[in-house]
């Protein structure tokens, strides 16, 4: 780029030079476009169309020695913010070339929280009392967790990265599932929503479970379901009305035989209450007779109660089956 101003040959003044050279005086005074040649003499300029191959940007300066406005060049290395107006600054859309920011020491952050793209948390505020961070369920951005508990005795401890839960014992209890490791210790009432009481009993070799049959122990220790009228060796009635259970080993094939409570099996045919039971074939009670009574009490398996008029029973479909108290 030239660093010369050329100036039109039809501008006022006849005797002005062919090109201003590089610097040279210009200036404005009385809403004239004024050029010196640095003797002092100054040179109008009407036609500003004509000013062409401008090679620098410049601001204006007062001198205040002659009493003129002066221009003064910048180049790129002269340019800071020191020298660009506050107006400018409010208004500046910014720019994708500028890649560093440096330090910022002071303001107010106003755009929008920064996503987890760019390693922000996608968050804009801070949690409450009794919350965690934790990631969404899109596994997009954190969240803030609400933690709640009965008592105010649970403690949240950190170690790196991990967070600890520290229950104190004999203060709670799983709300579904799981196991309880050591002794529990019950001031009160247990309230189970169902009937009867079983023991698990283990029988490795036993395909499948049919509840409100009668099992008992074969002549080889096997469990199977009773074949015959009074039979030896009676186990008790497999439950699917339980409410608690003992002896429950997770994996191993077992039988859940009733030992107590009422229990929905399969009877022969409606009795009186009361009725004593034993088992017959294919696993179901029969009313067990006075002489069998007396000769063999422990093959007394239950008493009758009543019949199931429902289809279903707590969530237990009944199959036929009655209500029988396990004696």
């Amino acid at each position: 780029m030239s660093n010369k101003i050329k100036i039109a040959r039809s501008t006022t003044r006849a005797n002005l030079p062919a090109t201003l050279e590089y610097g040279e005086q210009a200036y404005v005074k009385n809403a004239q476009f004024l050029v010196g040649n640095g003797d002092g003499t100054e040179f109008v300029v009407n036609d500003f169309n004509n000013l062409i191959n401008v090679p620098e940007v410049g601001y204006t300066t007062v001198d205040s020695v002659n009493g003129h406005t002066g221009v003064v060049v910048l180049t790129k290395s002269d340019l800071s913010l020191g020298n660009v107006e506050n107006t400018a600054l409010s208004t500046w859309a910014g720019s994708s070339n500028i890649v560093t920011v440096g330090t910022v020491a002071a303001g107010a952050w106003n755009a929008d929280v920064i996503s987890t793209t760019y390693g922000g948390t996608g968050l804009h505020f801070i949690g409450g009392q009794n919350q965690m961070l934790g990631v969404n369920s899109e596994g997009t951005a954190l969240e803030y967790k609400t933690f709640t508990s009965n008592d105010s005795s649970i403690t949240i401890t950190h170690n790196l990265d991990a967070i600890n839960l520290t229950v104190t014992p004999g203060n709670y209890l799983l709300s579904s599932g799981g196991t309880i490791t050591g002794d529990l210790t019950v001031t009160g009432d247990i309230y189970a929503s169902r009937n009867d009481v079983v023991d698990f009993v283990d029988a490795p070799k036993l395909q499948q479970v049919e509840y409100g049959r009668v099992y008992v122990r074969s002549p080889d220790y096997r469990v199977v379901i009773s074949s015959e009228y009074n039979q030896l060796g009676i186990l008790g009635i497999a439950s699917d009305t339980f409410g608690m259970s003992v002896g429950h080993v997770k994996g191993m094939k077992q039988v859940p035989i009733a030992i107590a409570g009422f229990v929905l099996a399969y009877v022969d045919k409606n009795y009186p209450p009361g009725t004593p039971l034993t088992c017959t074939v294919d696993g179901a009670l029969t009313k067990m007779k006075a002489t069998e009574k007396k000769a063999y009490p422990e093959r007394l398996v239950a008493t009758f109660d009543r019949p199931e008029p429902n289809p279903t029973w707590n969530g237990v479909e009944v199959r036929g089956r009655c209500w029988v108290k396990v004696a």
